[in-house]
């Protein structure tokens, strides 16, 4: 693994308490937004907006938002959040005492993160129903209180969006979260069908050098036997038997076939696992137990083979155990 420098590294936030926009409108233009970036500044920025009305439509008590955005120390980060306090949307058909947006990401030579830890709703309704724990991305439809099945609206709730990468030398994340974001269905006053209000939003990313290797991957495997070459006048192709191979970007495979190429290898019962993940620091682990192994028509046996292999970023490589039946051959 190699070093990096801060060199090609940037990072950004944003966030706005309410936006209203539909083809040719803007009533209310991002009221609250504030911005960051380092390099390029500001690195901190906050404001407070007392209250945001659009009549009938979009009723708000304060708007607070903030964003920064930071280079050092490692990992580079922006975190963005909008808070705001006396939700009441379409004239009281969606409300909340208090919805808040938090958006960060990290990036550092190692690592992409994002998160949205933080965002939530106090005392959300709709259509006169209270929703509680609200998952990432729920949709409820808004219905018209004096025609209970017309539909005048859809209400995108934590509407969430996010992706990191380590690629071409470069650790990215690039996280944003709307927690209200409703598309009308119908006409409503002065706003057209496919009108837009999003309310709470805020988002961040960050762009840092990655060291080594372009891209984080795990491997490992584990098989039964392994049959090649010319043995005993007969020509094998040299395949792998009981073969367990873990995905590059983690997981777990495994096989538990026997060996049976008579006069050269049989064996037992077989197990053949790996795993391994690439989070919080690519790791993976590969096991192979063979029983009743029988080699060269009985030149060579073992009641129990068993050998595992572990390996870890930051920690080398070491072997478990390599045993034959209770003996251990090797540390």
């Amino acid at each position: 693994m190699t070093g990096a420098s801060g060199s090609g590294t940037s990072t950004h936030g944003s966030a706005f308490g309410v936006d209203v926009k539909a083809v040719g409108l803007n009533p209310l233009n991002e009221i609250g937004g504030v911005a960051t970036a380092d390099p390029g500044g500001p690195a901190h920025a906050a404001r407070r907006v007392l209250s945001a009305n659009l009549p009938g439509l979009v009723s708000l008590g304060v708007i607070t938002t903030g964003s920064d955005s930071a280079l050092a120390p490692p990992p580079s980060a922006s975190t963005a959040t909008s808070e705001i306090a006396n939700v009441n949307l379409l004239g009281g058909l969606v409300t909340a005492s208090a919805v808040k947006a938090v958006s960060q990401s990290a990036a550092s030579a190692e690592s992409a993160t994002y998160s949205s830890a933080g965002s939530g709703f106090v005392n959300l309704k709709i259509n006169g129903q209270t929703l509680t724990n609200v998952a990432p991305n729920t949709t409820v439809e808004v219905k018209n209180p004096l025609i209970p099945s017309q539909v005048i609206a859809a209400a995108y709730l934590y509407e969430e969006t996010g992706s990191r990468s380590i690629a071409n030398g470069q650790a990215s994340a690039s996280h944003s979260v709307n927690m209200i974001r409703i598309v009308l269905a119908k006409p409503l006053l002065a706003l057209p069908a496919g009108a837009e209000i999003v309310v709470a939003r805020a988002e961040s990313d960050v762009v840092s050098p990655a060291c080594g290797s372009d891209v984080l991957s795990v491997s490992g495997e584990a098989y039964t036997a392994y049959v090649g070459g010319t043995l005993l006048g007969q020509q094998f192709a040299g395949t792998k038997v009981g073969d367990a191979v873990l995905p590059s970007q983690g997981g777990a495979d495994s096989d538990g076939t026997a060996v049976n190429v008579p006069g050269i290898a049989t064996s037992g019962t077989a197990a053949d696992t790996t795993s391994g993940s690439l989070s919080p620091n690519p790791a993976s682990q590969s096991r192979a137990v063979v029983e009743g192994t029988n080699l060269l028509g009985g030149l060579v046996t073992a009641t129990v083979l068993h050998v595992a292999r572990t390996s870890s970023a930051g920690r080398g490589v070491s072997f478990e155990s390599v045993k034959q039946g209770d003996r251990r051959i090797r540390p």
